[in-house]
């Protein structure tokens, strides 16, 4: 039968599977059988595939097996319950992905060590309604009384030094009406003034109006020196909505920037008094000028 081994006088050769082609095999004539496609039991190369169709793979703790979506490998202990892989280096094919099991509910974690503590869990990707991808802490190592950074986003330049205008930002991504996914807000973090020692930095919240994106408001470091922290950088009238205030800036005239709140509360006529002094304003839509009494 083709496949199959035998000596010179036609009887088969029973081959172990596991096959040391050092140990001198021969046939009845001494003559050195060739055996192809076997195991070396210490050291050597395999030579050709090895098919164990729906067998395992056993070591003395662990089981290594084809899982039932066919495109799967799992490693189980005796208790067969799924096991981790450590120590190793992924690399991913192009267009490959990490997934966690098809069934309800599960989910793979990322670890690292609490220094001097444990290992503890710092991501995980859940299997849910709508799957979700968690950043972050639930253990006893955690601070109960301080801000613990559990998401750390880093953008350096290697040995190149930084300069003004340099940042990280986070992106939002959506989708419109004709399905083209698009950058729609960020918000950025940036270095206004790079020296070292003196850094100072802004974050920038971004929003797009109109099919572009503009900075709407900026949170500046440099207003801790100038008393200026909270910028708002849009040119809006806002106007009176419902449980709701809204704050903008607003071109009275050119070069004449004002504040401009809209609010559910109406404005009250008064009588103004000889010393009194006015300071424009921009309300639910109407500017006033706004009575400052003394």
């Amino acid at each position: 039968m083709a496949g199959e081994l035998f000596d010179s006088y036609g009887r088969p050769v029973v081959i172990p599977v596991a096959f040391d082609d050092s140990s001198g095999l021969t046939d009845n004539f001494g003559r050195p059988l060739v055996v192809v496609n076997a195991i070396p039991l210490t050291g050597g190369t395999m030579t050709g595939d090895l098919n164990i169709g729906a067998n395992k793979i056993r070591t003395s703790h662990l089981t290594i097996v084809e899982d039932a979506d066919g495109v799967t490998l799992d490693i189980m202990d005796s208790g067969a319950n799924f096991r981790n892989l450590q120590g190793l280096n992924w690399v991913i094919a192009n267009a490959g992905y990490l997934k966690t099991q098809d069934s309800d509910g599960r989910y793979f974690a990322f670890g690292a060590r609490d220094t001097t503590v444990n290992m503890v869990e710092v991501g995980r990707v859940q299997g849910a309604a709508d799957p979700y991808f968690r950043i972050g802490r639930d253990d006893t190592g955690m601070s109960l009384n301080t801000v613990t950074d559990v998401l750390v986003i880093q953008s350096g330049g290697g040995g190149g030094n930084a300069a003004a205008g340099m940042g990280a930002g986070i992106a939002f991504n959506l989708s419109n009406d004709a399905h083209e996914v698009e950058k729609r807000g960020s918000i950025d973090c940036k270095l206004a003034v790079a020296t070292n020692g003196g850094e100072t930095a802004s974050i920038v919240l971004n929003a797009q109006a109109g099919g572009t994106s503009y900075p709407m408001a900026t949170f500046t470091g440099a207003g801790f020196y100038s008393n200026n922290p909270l910028i708002l950088q849009q040119n809006a009238s806002q106007s009176a909505g419902v449980d709701v205030i809204s704050i903008n800036g607003y071109d009275i005239s050119a070069g004449h920037r004002a504040l401009s709140i809209g609010t559910e509360e109406v404005v009250v006529a008064a009588a103004a008094g000889a010393s009194d002094v006015y300071m424009p304003i921009r309300w639910n839509g109407v500017t006033y000028k706004l009575l400052l009494h003394t």
